[in-house]
């Protein structure tokens, strides 16, 4: 089963761009430990902190910036299914430059 969550979002929209900030809360949860959906275990919860930016550096084009885990929690992923889910990723950031015409 997935587990319970949270996700609060504010966010500052300027004529330049705008800027982000993400906080999100995943309560325990309980998961099937073999295929015979009997035996079960829990899966702690986790916090997780995110910030993006995105700058319109023309109109035509803008740069975008975003940082996620930045406490670098670990935290495992609930994956849609009834089993333990995979190790979630750490503090990471993603950089994108993007055109439109």
């Amino acid at each position: 089963m997935p587990a319970d969550r949270l996700l609060l979002a504010l966010g500052w929209r300027q004529p330049w761009g705008d800027i982000g900030l993400r906080w999100q809360q995943v309560w325990a949860r309980r998961h099937f430990t073999d295929n015979t959906r009997r035996a079960t275990a829990r899966q702690a919860g986790h916090q997780l902190l995110g910030v993006t930016a995105r700058w319109e550096v023309h109109p035509q084009l803008s740069l975008d910036v975003a940082a996620d885990n930045l406490a670098n929690t670990p935290h495992r992923l609930d994956n849609g299914f009834g089993g333990p889910g995979t190790d979630g990723p750490g503090r990471n950031v993603r950089i994108a430059l993007s055109g439109r015409y």
